[in-house]
């Protein structure tokens, strides 16, 4: 069977090396094609179909395609839940905290107790502006870590819980240099000082997310892939963690 070029250099962008390309789909292109659809989830088959090719080529993948978790910025009541859970969703992001003004995003009370019940699990994230570069320094990184492990502390997640920090726009290189790192880095430097009780986690596009990942500063990677037009989204392979 044979495969073409484009197909070779997709999966070699995406940081997967299928050896020298000679056309023939022989068992490396097969084992490194499954290497790849193991890492995204996909029915580990080893064969290059629709939902493969759409990962490869675009950050949403296929847009049809069923996941099994899920970000939610309202409350989730127990019709809700159920709903989520019939649907095939196992786990739901909710917000820590609201944002300085506009909607009610945050957990209310009592809410996580209504998760747990219909079989849910949570990640939770934080968020207050974050939507552009003026927001992100390591001071405001400090702020933030301390903000972020008192809600969380407030309700009553465990030690050992990641939370996971937004960076909700399209981070140019220079700003992740001059801003968004130096972010990640103030909120180790707080969460650090108050002795790891949480880790960390970077919700934001795949650019962002391995760089601030690469240096330590994230333990795991919440993907923004849905937004198709960021640039920091557009010819990077998703990070690896």
């Amino acid at each position: 069977m044979e495969y073409s070029l484009n197909f070779y250099n997709a999966l070699y962008v995406n940081g997967y090396d299928p050896g020298v390309f000679d056309g023939v789909y022989g068992n490396g292109v097969k084992n490194t094609v499954i290497e790849f659809q193991e890492f995204v989830a996909l029915t580990a088959d080893g064969i290059a179909g629709k939902q493969t090719w759409l990962s490869l080529l675009q950050s949403k993948g296929d847009p049809n395609r069923m996941g099994t978790a899920c970000d939610c910025v309202t409350e989730i009541t127990s019709s809700k839940a159920q709903a989520l859970k019939d649907a095939g969703y196992r786990t739901v992001g909710r917000y820590l905290v609201n944002v300085v003004e506009g909607k009610d995003k945050k957990i209310k009370p009592n809410e996580l107790d209504v998760i747990f019940n219909e079989g849910l699990m949570v990640f939770p994230i934080y968020q207050t502006v974050g939507d552009g570069s003026g927001y992100f320094n390591r001071n405001q990184g400090k702020i933030d870590a301390q903000d972020a492990y008192t809600a969380a502390k407030n309700h009553g997640f465990k030690s050992g819980t990641t939370i996971y920090f937004d960076v909700d726009y399209d981070a140019l290189g220079n700003e992740i240099t001059s801003n968004v790192l130096p972010y990640f880095q103030g909120i180790n430097q707080q969460i650090n000082y108050l002795d790891s009780y949480y880790k960390i986690g970077v919700y934001g596009p795949r650019n962002v997310c391995t760089q601030v990942s690469e240096r330590g500063w994230a333990a795991t990677s919440f993907v923004s892939d849905m937004s198709t037009g960021f640039s920091a989204n557009l010819g990077y392979p998703l990070p690896t963690n």
